[in-house]
């Protein structure tokens, strides 16, 4: 008896879409700028106010930055995603103990790819790296923070080892929020970071011997290390 009402599209909604599309299409490339305001609004034959929206709808999806100097195409990356996650966090619609639980599935994963495809050039790389964080550990005073972001590094390089961006881009997005909770949760003491880390040179051997499981294996200890002092709101699975 009824039908679908469908919304009508707005004018603006039919130019943010053509403006997408040359995105997508890298009709325009990223650092691209783009066409004057004058130039847009005369070749969609639409008012300012129009592209202004228009531009308005692209740029929250993070797909063009506005400047003093212009319009330019940025860079795709998740930090939409990551804005989210932390509204969800603070919100408590999403829990700690939630994160954990994804995390293990995910790192555990991510791990035994990076052991399947890791090459030399790879595992020399995550040398260097773990090589970094056993000079902070044995440097005085202990530079915590350094520390820290030695160990997202190794993280990500992980991630983008699977050859799947889709991995890097959700570990990238979870450890861009979890920062901040590391300074207020983790303990800062030199004798938790060792343990830290002597589990993290484990699972770059198990890499380096290309065992996926015993590298799966070895992330969620590494995981489940942290998360032993996340201030009781995770508790580790022995």
């Amino acid at each position: 008896m009824f039908q679908e009402v469908k919304k009508p599209i707005r004018l603006y909604e039919k130019v943010a879409d053509q403006i997408e599309n040359a995105i997508t299409r890298r009709e325009l490339k990223v650092n691209e700028r783009l066409p004057s305001e004058d130039e847009l609004s005369k070749a969609f034959d639409v008012s300012k106010r129009t592209l202004r929206e228009a531009i308005r709808v692209v740029e929250q999806k993070g797909l063009v930055e506005l400047t003093l100097n212009g319009t330019y195409v940025k860079e795709p990356s998740t930090d939409k995603l990551a804005q989210n996650l932390a509204l969800l966090l603070k919100r408590g619609q999403v829990e700690w103990r939630h994160i954990y639980q994804y995390r293990s599935n995910l790192d555990a994963t991510i791990a035994g790819l990076a052991a399947e495809n890791a090459t030399d050039k790879d595992i020399a790389a995550l040398e260097s790296m773990v090589a970094e964080g056993n000079y902070l550990l044995e440097k005085e005073p202990f530079d915590w923070q350094r520390y820290v972001e030695a160990d997202i590094r190794i993280h990500l390089k992980l991630a983008r080892m699977t050859g799947n961006p889709i991995y890097e881009w959700i570990l990238g997005t979870f450890l861009e929020n979890m920062n901040e909770y590391f300074d207020a949760y983790l303990d800062k003491e030199n004798n938790f970071s060792r343990k830290n880390w002597q589990n993290m040179n484990r699972l770059v051997q198990a890499i380096k011997d290309r065992q996926p499981q015993e590298a799966a294996r070895q992330a969620v200890i590494h995981l489940e290390l942290g998360s032993e002092y996340f201030g009781g709101i995770v508790e580790a699975t022995p």
